[in-house]
């Protein structure tokens, strides 16, 4: 298991497998039982409030966001994309840098025309959160940070010192 995320009404859990050969992600319902889909190949599936279903694909070092539905749309495309979220008509993936510059920003994506709006370089964070109009970014020992869907600069909302304190309890 590499990660697990709740759909937005709280139905279903997406989890997350990859055994270094081949991704999957499962969708179970929260009551327990078995999957509901299963989905070969994608990683960090994640439903819209409206329902729709996206995932990310790896496709010979390049990643695709893609729209599952009757048919799989491929809404855009980047290179090193992970966590991908989405909230009331909003994309956002995490983009890392590679083994040699570990810095991250996040990617707002428009699921209606794969319009790209990166947001500048947010230092080494790793997990990803949407909420309303905003990205929020963090990792322990470094902090909380929040960036609007225009992308631009970043601004702290919880101190490194803080993050370090909450995890440790």
């Amino acid at each position: 298991l590499i990660d697990a995320r709740f759909s937005p009404d709280g139905a279903t859990l997406f989890a997350d497998f990859d055994d270094g050969i081949d991704a999957r992600v499962h969708e179970f319902p929260v009551d327990g039982g078995p999957p509901v889909a299963t989905y070969d190949g994608f990683r960090f599936a994640t439903r819209s409030s409206d329902g729709d279903l996206f995932a990310l694909r790896d496709d010979d070092g390049v990643t695709e966001i893609v729209e599952i539905g009757a048919t799989e749309r491929v809404i855009a495309t980047g290179t090193n994309l992970d966590e991908l979220r989405a909230d009331d008509g909003l994309l956002a993936v995490l983009e890392t840098g590679d083994d040699e510059e570990a810095v991250a920003r996040v990617v707002f994506v428009d699921p209606e025309t794969g319009a790209l709006t990166p947001s500048s370089a947010i230092g080494g964070f790793t997990h990803l959160y949407l909420e309303g109009p905003f990205a929020y970014v963090a990792e322990a020992g470094s902090g909380i940070r929040r960036i609007g869907r225009d992308g631009g600069d970043a601004v702290t909302v919880v101190e490194p010192d803080i993050v370090r304190l909450v995890g440790a309890l």
